[in-house]
C-alpha cells in the first residue's frame, strides 16, 4: 500500500529528484498517502534540505526562484504569464495570450531562454509545437502572476484565445479533416475548462455571457466525441446564472443541454430543457430555435410510444423550416418525420422522405449531413425489404464516415452493412464487418455500439458454433438491460428470429447454460472471444 502511495507522489511530483528528496524528509511526519493528499500546494509543503545543500536547494522553492533569478525582466514576465496555461498550450497562442500582439516570433528568443533554464518544456511537433510545464513549476509561476497585478487581463486573453480556437475548429468537426480538429480540442481541454471557470468567477460585465457563448460553441464538440457528461456539467452551471444571459443565447444553451441529455438517454431532463427552449424561443419569436427543438421532441415522445404526438410534433418544425427556407433544418425535420411515418408502418412514404433529405444534404455538400442520410435510407429500405437497393447507400455512408475520420460513427454505420450481408445470406461478409466494427468500438469504449457488434456475431456464428452464440447474445442482453436499451421493432424481430433458430439448434439445457455463462462472464474476455470468432467466420 505504500509503495503505490509513494509512486504516486512521484508521478505527481513529475520525477524531479530534488522535489523526491524533500518530499522524503516530510515522510517522518506525513506517511506518504497524506503526503499526496496535500501535494495540491507543493511549493509550501517540500522545504527542509540537508544543511550542507546549497541554500538554493534546501526548498524546492528556492532552486524555482534561483532559475527565475538568472531570467531578463521580459522572460520573467512570460514565465509568469505562461501559467494561465493549464497543461500547456501551442506556441501560435502564447503571443496572443501573453502579449496580445498575436505574432509568435516576437517570443521565440524569449521561449528558448525559459527552456535553456529547464523551466519550459517544447514539445517538437511539426504542425503545433507545444510548451508544456512541470507542475511544480507551473505552480511557481502562477504565483509570480498573481503578484503582478496582471493576472486577470492574462486570464481574459486565454478565455479569448480558447474562444477564438472554438470559433475556428467547430464547424470543421462535420468536414474533411474533422479528426485534425477534434485532436486539437482534445489537447486544449485543460484549457477550456480553465477559461470556462475563470469566465464564471470574473466579476467583469459581459464575463458570464462570453462563458455562455463558449459553452454554446464547446456543445457540439461534447456531442461528436462522447463527452457528455462534462457538457452537461457545464451547462447546468451557465444555465443556473440564466437571469444573467441574454434571452435568444439562454434558447441556444436550454436546446444544447436538451440535446446532449437525450444523447446521453436523460429523457425526462432533456425534455424539460427542450420544452423551456421550445416556449422561450416562441415568446421572443426566434422560430428557427422552435423548429430545432420540435425533432428532439417528437423523438422522446416516440420513445415513450405517443406516435401520433410525436408526427404532429415534427411535423410542426417540417413546416416553419420550409417557411423560413432553412435546408438544414429541413433535413433533421424530415429525417425525423420519415422515422414517424417509419413505426406507422408506411414505408413508401418513409423512403420518400429520406430521399429529399438526401438530396437536400447533398446540395448543402455536409459530408456527415450526406453520410447520416444515406445510412438512413438505406436502413429503411433494408427493412423494408430490399436488401440489395440498401447494400450500395450503407457502403456509401461508411466510406463517408471513414473519409471525414469519424471511426465511431465509421463502426457503427459498418454493423448496419453487416445486417444487410446477413440479409443477403453472404455470412462470411457480414462478420467482416460485424468483427473490425467491434474492435474500433472497443477501443473507443462506445458502450452503446457494443451489444449490436456482440448480436451480429452471435448471428452469424448460429450455425456453425450455437454454444459460442449462446453466449454472445446473453451477454449482449446483458448490457442493454443494465442500460435499459430497447430495440427498435425491426431489430426486436430479427434478434427474435435469430434466437428461435439458435434454441432449435441447442438442448435447452446448453443454452440456458450458455447464455448464463455470457451474461457474467467478464466483458473484456467476451469481446476478445467474439472478434476472434468473427475472424475465423470472415475467413473463405
Amino acid at each position: 500500500e505504500n509503495g503505490q502511495a509513494v509512486a504516486a507522489n512521484c508521478r505527481r511530483l513529475d520525477g524531479l529528484p530534488l522535489a523526491i528528496e524533500l518530499a522524503a524528509a516530510r515522510v517522518r511526519v506525513l506517511p506518504p498517502a497524506q503526503l499526496l493528499q496535500r501535494l495540491d500546494r507543493r511549493l509550501p509543503l517540500l522545504v527542509g534540505g540537508t544543511r550542507d545543500m546549497p541554500e538554493r536547494h534546501q526548498t524546492l522553492r528556492g532552486a524555482v526562484a534561483w532559475s527565475c533569478q538568472l531570467l531578463s525582466p521580459e522572460e520573467r514576465e512570460l514565465f509568469a504569464q505562461l501559467a494561465v496555461f493549464v497543461g500547456g498550450g501551442p506556441l501560435d497562442a502564447v503571443a496572443s495570450v501573453c502579449d496580445g500582439a498575436g505574432d509568435p516570433l516576437a517570443r521565440l528568443d524569449q521561449l528558448q531562454a525559459l527552456a535553456d533554464h529547464s523551466l519550459i518544456q517544447i514539445a517538437p511537433d511539426p504542425d503545433h509545437p507545444r510548451f508544456t510545464m512541470l507542475a511544480v513549476i507551473h505552480e511557481y509561476a502562477a504565483e509570480l502572476l498573481a503578484e503582478s497585478g496582471r493576472e486577470r487581463e492574462a486570464r481574459r486573453r486565454h478565455a479569448r484565445w480558447c474562444h477564438e480556437l472554438c470559433a475556428q475548429a467547430i464547424p470543421m468537426l462535420n468536414q474533411v479533416g474533422q479528426q485534425t480538429w477534434i485532436a486539437r480540442l482534445e489537447a486544449e481541454r485543460d484549457n477550456l475548462r480553465a477559461a470556462l471557470t475563470w469566465l464564471l468567477v470574473d466579476d467583469r460585465p459581459g464575463a458570464v455571457e462570453a462563458a455562455a457563448e463558449l459553452i454554446w460553441l464547446l456543445h457540439r464538440f461534447w456531442y461528436f466525441c462522447g463527452h457528455l457528461s462534462e457538457g452537461l456539467r457545464w451547462l447546468e452551471l451557465i444555465l443556473a446564472r440564466a437571469s444573467e444571459l441574454p434571452e435568444p443565447l439562454l434558447a441556444d444553451l436550454l436546446y444544447a443541454a436538451g440535446v446532449l441529455a437525450v444523447e446521453h438517454r436523460q429523457m425526462a431532463r432533456g425534455e424539460a430543457w427542450l420544452l423551456e427552449s421550445l416556449e422561450l424561443a416562441r415568446a421572443i419569436g426566434r422560430r428557427a430555435r422552435a423548429a430545432a427543438a420540435l425533432p428532439l421532441l417528437s423523438y422522446i415522445r416516440e420513445q415513450r410510444g405517443e406516435l401520433s404526438d410525436a408526427e404532429t410534433l415534427v411535423a410542426e418544425s417540417v413546416a416553419i423550416f420550409r417557411e423560413i427556407g432553412d435546408q438544414e433544418g429541413l433535413g433533421d425535420a424530415l429525417d425525423r418525420l420519415a422515422q414517424c411515418r417509419y413505426l406507422a408502418g408506411d414505408w413508401a412514404a418513409a423512403i420518400e422522405l429520406q430521399e429529399e433529405v438526401l438530396a437536400i444534404r447533398r446540395r448543402l455538400g455536409s459530408l456527415w449531413l450526406i453520410g447520416s442520410a444515406l445510412n438512413n435510407l438505406g436502413n429503411t429500405v433494408h427493412e423494408s425489404g430490399d436488401p440489395r437497393r440498401a447494400l450500395p447507400l450503407i457502403a456509401e455512408a461508411a466510406e463517408l464516415f471513414a473519409q471525414i475520420g469519424n471511426m465511431l460513427v465509421y463502426a457503427r454505420v459498418r454493423l448496419n452493412l453487416g445486417s444487410v450481408y446477413l440479409s443477403l445470406g453472404d455470412g462470411a461478409a457480414a462478420a467482416g464487418c460485424y468483427g473490425p466494427s467491434l474492435d474500433l468500438i472497443w477501443s473507443l469504449h462506445d458502450e452503446f455500439g457494443l451489444p449490436w457488434a456482440l448480436r451480429g456475431i452471435a448471428t452469424v456464428a448460429i450455425r456453425s458454433d450455437p454454444a459460442a452464440a449462446a453466449r454472445l447474445f446473453g451477454k449482449a442482453e446483458a448490457l442493454a438491460r443494465q442500460h435499459d436499451w430497447e430495440l427498435p421493432p425491426f431489430d426486436r424481430e430479427r434478434l427474435d428470429a435469430a434466437l428461435g433458430e439458435l434454441r432449435a439448434r441447442l438442448d435447452p439445457a446448453v443454452f440456458e447454460a450458455a447464455w448464463r455463462a455470457g451474461e457474467v462472464a467478464e466483458l473484456r474476455q467476451v469481446v476478445a472471444q467474439a472478434s476472434a470468432l468473427a475472424s475465423a467466420l470472415a475467413s473463405p
